[in-house]
Parts: structure tokens; C-alpha cells; sequence
């Protein structure tokens, strides 16, 4: 029987949920090795399929068998490979069902998952160097690897080829600056990129099983799988702390506002932003501020406007359209901007009293715009004698031209609902 809860959290598994991890383990000979771990979870009894015996096996064997050789063997039950079968019992293939194979995937990641046909002994294991000779690669087979159609995350010949390689002092220049590994930074808006050998290296990123990679981490983190995590750290690359689960569940957050003694002064005027590009808001601070903007939930930058316009800050979000534009058309886009963030403020300066602490700001803000040399001092040619009282009385004329004029009694029918009869 299937219960939906059970459903929707084997949906929504991953590695990071489960704090799936590389841990040190200290060898016989005293060497430290990276281990694959794990929190416990009742969501690891749920079935991924079965052996060849027909016996069902879980997320938990899964997980164990990634741990102690490296990867699954992946065999479709209604085409058998039993000639590329090894005779390591360790390696014996599971058929898995298409849930538990997008279970395993979302958990441990794509690549240890070694599908038929293939030799488990092909791929890089979580063992020493000195036992992996065989993947050391000729120039023939890196040239045709290299020249291979495949993305960069697939070729694991190539990584296996230099982690052994490198291990055992022999060359490894024609791929040490290639792009195959696969970089996981929680911090920027793309957070999967592509680095080399080199880079990694010079970067000492953490290392990390490919399916705990989340924005929940505290920074960026190398994603390799059990046999690469073993010869990366033998080589002195650090192991990543995993994000654990607590700050991974979903929680809803409170709707009461965070309340603050002695807050900020407010903003000395507002524009509100909604184009094709950018959503937010632009404010005239009585200080240096800057624009903060964002995009897919992710700071991208800050961009401060040069003097006198730096007083304008705020909080633009990037649409989709905004995300696709380059930076010029955003630069452009941010200075039209910021003109009618000053005529905004220019109009508002009007509306507050002489002598208040708004129209101070206001004023202040004009008079560096009005600067000798300032790019918006156009805006400053007011006609002569356009202050407060002159507003005033032009106010004050325009309603004695236009007086209001009484309802006609057809439309004050609803007299009585004011109290008057």
C-alpha cells in the first residue's frame, strides 16, 4: 500500500537532505581516507529495485554499496550482460525501477550509476592508486576522449585517467587544464560550473558527493564521486562540510515583520520600478547608498552611481528578461533610472514643509544636483519665483476658477445614510 506522505518525501530526497557526505576514516597503515556518510533516516528503507536473485534492495544498500566499491552496476533485467559480469560479488548488477533510479540519482548523483554494458573495473574505485593502473590512459585514447562529443561531466576516463596518473608521479598535462570537474558555488546565480584540475587545486574546493550540492552550503564545494573524493583528499583537497537537514527543510517563514529599535531614517524619496527589465524600488538616502540587484533569489551585484547621484540606492530585481540583457542595456536601463528618480524628488520636495527634516534632505539633494558639471542639471531650471508660496497661490487660483459645484438630486439619493433627512 502507498502512502502519499511517503510519496511526497521520497520526491523531494536528496543527498543534502540526508547530510550525505565524505568523512575521514583513519586506514591500518595510518593514512586518512575519505569515506562516504550519512545521516540515518527511516526514508532509507524505500525499495530502488532488486538483485538478480529478485531480493529487494533499498536506499541504505545503495548507499552502502557507493561507500565501499564505489558505484552500482546498473543491468536492464530483459538484456542480460552476464560476459561483462565481475567476478567481485561486491559488483553484482541491480535492476533498478524508475523511481528508485531517480531516488538514487537526486541522493548520490548520476555518476555512480555504471549502466550495462560496462566493467565495474573501468571505472575509478575507492582504492589506492597503486591498484588502478588500468585506467591509465595512452595518447591515443585521451586525443579520442578529448575529441569525444560528450559533455564535460560524462568524460569520468579523463578524471580517473589524471587522479591515477597524478598519483603515481607520471604526466598529466594534456588534461590538467581541462574543464572536467564539476564546481557547485551556493553563491552565485549559476551555481554548476565547469573547472579544471588546476583551478580546483589552486582553489582547494572541499569535496562533496554530487547529490548534496544546495544553496544551503557554506560555500563552494567540489562535486566527485567516492572513488575521486579518495584520491583528491590523498592529494590534499579538504572534505566539504555537507548542509545538514535542518537547514534544508522547508519551513514557512514568519509573516510578522522584523522590528528593529532605533532604525534607519526614512527614505527621502521614492520610485517604484516596474519595467521589462527590473522590478523594485530606487530611494534618495540623505547619504552615500548603493543599488543592490538581484536575480533568481541570488545577490548578483551592487552599483553605485557617481557623485551627485550616489545618494540614490535601493533594491532592483532582474526579470527574466533582465537576467537575458547585457550589461549595457542595464547599464542604460539603471541611468534612465536614476534622471527620474531626481525628477521624483524634485517634485516631492514641494510637497514637504519648509524647515522639515524631509524637505532638508530635498534640498540638500538639489543643491548637488544643481553642482557646476553634474549630469542631471538640466532639471534644476525652475521658472523664477517657483517656491512653496507660489504654489501655493497657484493652487489657490485654480480653485476659484474651477469652484466645486453641489450634486445633482438625482445623485444625492443616499442622503439618509449620512444621518440627514
Amino acid at each position: 500500500m502507498e502512502l502519499p506522505l511517503v510519496r511526497a518525501q521520497a520526491g523531494a530526497l536528496t543527498g543534502a537532505a540526508l547530510a550525505v557526505r565524505y568523512r575521514p576514516r583513519r586506514e591500518p597503515g595510518g593514512a586518512e581516507a575519505a569515506e562516504l556518510a550519512w545521516d540515518e533516516s527511516p526514508l532509507l528503507a524505500l525499495t530502488v529495485g532488486h538483485d538478480m536473485a529478485g531480493q529487494p534492495v533499498t536506499l541504505q544498500h545503495a548507499l552502502v554499496r557507493c561507500r565501499e566499491v564505489g558505484g552500482i552496476v546498473v543491468e536492464d533485467p530483459k538484456q542480460r550482460w552476464t560476459t561483462f559480469r565481475s567476478p567481485d560479488p561486491r559488483h553484482e548488477p541491480w535492476a533498478l525501477s524508475r523511481e528508485g533510479r531517480g531516488l538514487c540519482q537526486r541522493v548520490l548523483g548520476d555518476a555512480v550509476l555504471w549502466d550495462m554494458p560496462t566493467t565495474p573495473e573501468g571505472h575509478l574505485l575507492p582504492a589506492p592508486a597503486e591498484g588502478q593502473r588500468r585506467l591509465v590512459l595512452g595518447p591515443g585514447a585521451i586525443a579520442q576522449a578529448q575529441a569525444s562529443a560528450r559533455p564535460s561531466w560524462e568524460r569520468a576516463e579523463l578524471r580517473a585517467h589524471l587522479l591515477v596518473a597524478e598519483a603515481l608521479g607520471l604526466a598529466v598535462a594534456e588534461v590538467v587544464d581541462a574543464p572536467l570537474w564539476v564546481r557547485y558555488d551556493p553563491r552565485t546565480l549559476e551555481p554548476v560550473r565547469m573547472v579544471s584540475r588546476s583551478d580546483a587545486r589552486t582553489e582547494s574546493l572541499g569535496l562533496l558527493p554530487p547529490g548534496s550540492g544546495s544553496r544551503a552550503l557554506a560555500g563552494p564545494a567540489l562535486l566527485v564521486t567516492p572513488g575521486e573524493a579518495r584520491l583528491l583528499h590523498a592529494a590534499g583537497h579538504p572534505l566539504a562540510a555537507g548542509a545538514t537537514p535542518a537547514t534544508t527543510a522547508t519551513t514557512r517563514p514568519s509573516r510578522a515583520p522584523l522590528r528593529r529599535a532605533g532604525g534607519a531614517a526614512p527614505s527621502l524619496a521614492v520610485l517604484p520600478v516596474a519595467d521589462a527589465l527590473c522590478l523594485g524600488a530606487l530611494r534618495v538616502e540623505a547619504r552615500p547608498a548603493k543599488i543592490a540587484v538581484w536575480g533568481g533569489g541570488l545577490h548578483i551585484n551592487d552599483v553605485e552611481l557617481p557623485a551627485p547621484l550616489d545618494w540614490i540606492g535601493g533594491r532592483l530585481t532582474l526579470t527574466r528578461e533582465g537576467t537575458r540583457a547585457g550589461s549595457e542595456r542595464l547599464a542604460a536601463q539603471v541611468k534612465g533610472l536614476a534622471r527620474e528618480v531626481v525628477r521624483t524628488a524634485l517634485r516631492e520636495r514641494l510637497l514637504h514643509a519648509p524647515g522639515s527634516p524631509q524637505r532638508a534632505g530635498l534640498d540638500a539633494f538639489r543643491e548637488r544636483c544643481a553642482a557646476p558639471g553634474s549630469p542631471v542639471s538640466e532639471f534644476m531650471r525652475e521658472k523664477p519665483g517657483l517656491d512653496g508660496h507660489a504654489l501655493a497661490d497657484m493652487c489657490a487660483q485654480s480653485l476659484k476658477q474651477h469652484p466645486l459645484r453641489r450634486l445633482a438630486r438625482g445623485r444625492a439619493a443616499s442622503r439618509g445614510c449620512c444621518g440627514r433627512r
